[in-house]
């Protein structure tokens, strides 16, 4: 499986993948009162990092929750529809 995820993601030469320790908790158990380390449990997930960015990234809006169909007008483009010229690392890295 994360051989077909790494190749996926280009990893290693577009994205990193690491092995980190993280938190999680159900949305359910989020009440006010109680924070998200007493209710999280520790455990270790698989991440793609993308270490070599264009700084410029960070210029744009944080979005909270990313829809398709938002009003940012920012759809997701398949693969196979995409203009085979089109290199998007240029505008990342």
């Amino acid at each position: 499986m994360l051989k077909k995820l790494d190749e996926l993601e280009e990893h290693p030469a577009f994205y990193e993948r690491t092995e980190e320790e993280i938190l999680l908790a159900p949305e359910a158990m989020l009440k006010p009162g109680r924070t998200f380390e007493e209710i999280s449990e520790l455990t270790r997930a698989w991440i793609y990092f993308l270490p070599r960015y264009n700084p410029s990234l960070l210029d744009g809006p944080m979005y909270v929750s990313y829809s398709n169909n938002g009003q940012h007008g920012l759809k997701y483009c398949e693969k196979y529809v995409r203009d085979p010229s089109y290199d998007h690392r240029k505008e990342v890295q």
